[in-house]
């Protein structure tokens, strides 16, 4: 939802001649988040400079969800020394994440299930977030 607060989780993995290496190797990574609105399709970018990798943990990235997002791309640029060449070596990645809103729908409500404890409910939600009462719905199981 706009406004609120979501994460990018990074689960860094690095392999040198197909073989499992430290992520401690990983230097001067830097990740470029960028969003971008299915409205006008401007994009803003947000930098995370001095990324440190640790073995066996996630890289959580937060950033502030901005209205009409349509689109997430991220970008990890690093370095890794190479013993052979005797300097650092640059790799970079990249992942773009499309996000599916309701928006140019004819539709006037949504039904989306939920699980509570042991629990599931089903919601009738309109275009806003609102419960929408009094909707029949059928279920064939």
């Amino acid at each position: 939802m706009i406004g609120n607060k979501a994460s990018v989780v990074i689960k860094p993995q690095l392999q040198i001649n197909s073989r499992l290496a430290s992520n401690e190797l990983i230097k001067h990574a830097k990740v470029t988040l960028t969003t971008t609105s299915y409205i006008d399709s401007i994009p803003v970018t947000k930098n995370f400079e001095n990324i440190r990798f640790q073995n066996g943990r996630d890289c959580i990235l937060d950033f502030q969800v901005p209205p009409y997002l349509g689109d997430i791309s991220v970008s990890l640029e690093c370095e890794v020394f190479n013993i052979t060449q005797q300097k650092n070596q640059a790799f970079t990645a990249s992942k773009s994440f499309p996000v599916s809103t309701h928006a140019h729908s004819y539709n006037m409500c949504e039904v989306y299930m939920r699980k509570e404890g042991k629990d599931h409910f089903v919601y009738v939600l309109g275009k806003n977030g609102e419960p929408r009462p009094d909707v029949n719905l059928s279920f064939d199981i």
